[in-house]
């Protein structure tokens, strides 16, 4: 039997289950890492780590030597493996972000909730439990399956943390709420960090060490999963099916149906079946800005219709939001190649617990700014924070570019701080306002859909980061130790960073709404539309009244609700309202 919970326990279970998502995404770095260690093959430590020889042959694996290696080693399948299982991983997450989304919208948040947070625990436990060792290619292949099964989860915990805390949340709260959920993914990052670290610095076995770490990812899941079972449907999804439910018996069994089954909640709906044509001003619950059909109504094919409506209405909002976090994931993925780069500056002979270190380092560099941007969303707003934090990561960019010479021979801890600031610029900014502005711009109807596609517009973002600027890497490996890139493609990279980060800023203006103080119902109403900053406002006239280009509706420029009536069309039929 579903309990009622309190909002900040709703909150709690979804930053529980964020807290997860991060620390299953983060450790694959280190577990990574350790796997390739050379001891964990029959390898020469003398030889190239991404050779291991051939069965029956006992030389050293030299790159280029004269001993032929590719008739005499193969690669390390280490080596070639963590790159599928990495991508495994984010592909998953692309799918739960875009399915899972939209099945939150069709079957309610509690359902896919469970489902999300199950996968995550199938998928580290199974991870964790793989047959094998690293010399065994079979292992990659289990730890493929399951590193996608974990992403699928982890991707769905985006739309659906975000959604359920949001909906949760008061009008007041909200912003600080949902960005407390976006906190956990900092403490999700020191905690893999951290684990790992203590494993390696206290001697367990580097087979035991990568086992762990993978199956520790379960732990808070399975302490919220009972929960997340008893937990009750948000009240504005539920308000939302009542009001569709409703909908569909009116055009079953006609206005009629009203003078039977009086509802407080949904006014507007006998708003509209009064005055001439229908067509009456209206200031209810139901969605205005929006084409607003049953959600449920005609099957499948009419939900898929009532949706595509919606994302159509609202896509230059999803432009925004989707774009943003495109942008800014481009960025904060590639900076994850500078960060081995610094790292070899302060330690160039690191061993594995060195590098577990490091990674604890940076997870602790980044988590102030999560709190900085909790404490600052409100304040700032969304919509300022995020042109602050764009800019401030790109001017830190730019002046590690300009600076990298002098800085590289005579202040690496100056260059350090300068690298830990765009943690803390972009974790106060972008990195928390592009997850929270999506959950609260768009209708119930399609929240999660929406959000869900933005997040899966940054994962692409990661993609292009992580391989796409790490091209330029091909600008020049230096020859030096371990091979950190030459200070040519490092400031290709810093310099690129910085111009797309402005990029940023600049979409950020053009197509990001404020919305603190901004009620769910007026959310509903389509108030982001009327509040979007972008290239569809027209000046209000002289009754306060902003029409949207491309749009049939009006909102009043000052409160962003509708301003007249809007016609909708459904899956059996129009609606006007």
């Amino acid at each position: 039997m579903p309990m009622h919970f309190s909002p900040w326990f709703k909150v709690f279970l979804s930053g529980v289950g964020f807290w997860s998502d991060a620390y299953d995404l983060f450790i694959i770095n280190i577990v990574g890492a350790i796997m390739k260690q050379p001891h964990m093959f029959p390898i020469d430590p003398d030889g190239d780590p991404a050779l291991i020889p051939k069965p029956g042959f006992n030389g050293s694996c030299v790159a280029g030597a004269d001993m032929l290696p590719a008739t005499r080693c193969e690669t390390n399948p280490a080596f070639t493996a963590m790159g599928y299982i990495k991508t495994a991983a984010l592909v998953g997450a692309i799918l739960g972000q875009l399915i899972f989304g939209a099945l939150a919208d069709k079957l309610g948040r509690r359902v896919i909730f469970i489902c999300t947070i199950s996968m995550v625990i199938i998928g580290a436990i199974g991870s964790a439990l793989v047959q094998g060792s690293p010399e065994d290619g079979g292992i990659y292949v289990q730890l493929t399956i399951f590193r996608f099964l974990l992403g699928f989860g982890v991707g769905g915990e985006y739309p659906l943390s975000a959604t359920v805390s949001s909906e949760s949340s008061t009008t007041e709260d909200r912003g600080s709420a949902v960005s407390n959920v976006f906190a956990m993914q900092g403490w999700g990052n020191v905690t893999a960090g951290l684990v790992a670290w203590a494993l390696l610095a206290a001697g367990v076995d580097h087979h035991i060490t990568w086992r762990v770490c993978l199956g520790f990812g379960a732990v808070p899941g399975l302490a919220t999963v009972y929960w997340r079972f008893m937990m009750e449907e948000t009240e504005q999804f539920k308000h939302t099916e009542e009001e569709d439910d409703l909908e569909e018996r009116l055009l079953v069994e006609g206005p009629g149906l009203l003078d039977m089954t009086p509802s407080p909640k949904v006014p507007a709906v006998e708003d509209a079946m009064e005055g001439e044509g229908g067509r009456v001003p209206r200031t209810g619950s139901v969605a205005a800005g929006a084409p607003h059909a049953p959600s449920h109504g005609g099957g499948c094919c009419g939900y898929l219709r009532n949706t595509g409506a919606i994302l159509y209405q609202f896509r230059y909002l999803l432009l925004g939001t989707a774009g943003a976090w495109f942008i800014f994931d481009v960025t904060f993925y590639a900076n994850g190649l500078f960060s081995d780069t610094v790292f070899k500056m302060i330690s160039p002979d690191a061993t594995i617990t060195d590098v577990a270190a490091d990674n604890l380092y940076t997870a602790l560099l980044g988590l102030p700014g999560y709190y900085l941007g909790v404490y600052f969303i409100d304040r700032m707003g969304r919509r300022a924070m995020q042109i602050f934090g764009f800019s401030a990561v790109g001017i830190t960019f730019l002046i590690m570019a300009g600076l990298l010479e002098p800085l590289q021979e005579h202040a690496i801890p100056v260059l350090v701080i300068l690298y830990g600031l765009t943690f803390l610029f972009a974790n106060w900014g972008p990195n928390t306002t592009t997850y929270v502005i999506p959950s609260e711009v768009f209708p119930t109807r399609a929240r999660a859909t929406c959000h869900g596609i933005s997040a899966a517009s940054g994962k692409l973002g990661a993609v292009v980061g992580s391989y796409g600027i790490g091209a330029m890497e091909a600008l020049g490996k230096a020859g030096t130790a371990k091979g950190a890139m030459n200070t040519l493609g490092l400031r290709f990279v810093l310099v690129a960073c910085g111009i797309i980060s402005i990029i940023g800023t600049v979409w950020s203006m053009a197509f990001t709404p404020n919305m603190e103080g901004v009620s769910m119902e007026d959310i509903d109403n389509g108030a982001a539309l009327g509040m979007l900053a972008g290239p569809r406002a027209v000046a209000p006239d002289a009754h306060g009244t902003v029409e949207m280009e491309g749009s049939d509706h009006e909102f009043h420029s000052a409160t962003g609700k509708p301003a007249a009536a809007a016609t909708a069309s459904g899956a059996n039929g129009t609606f006007t309202y």
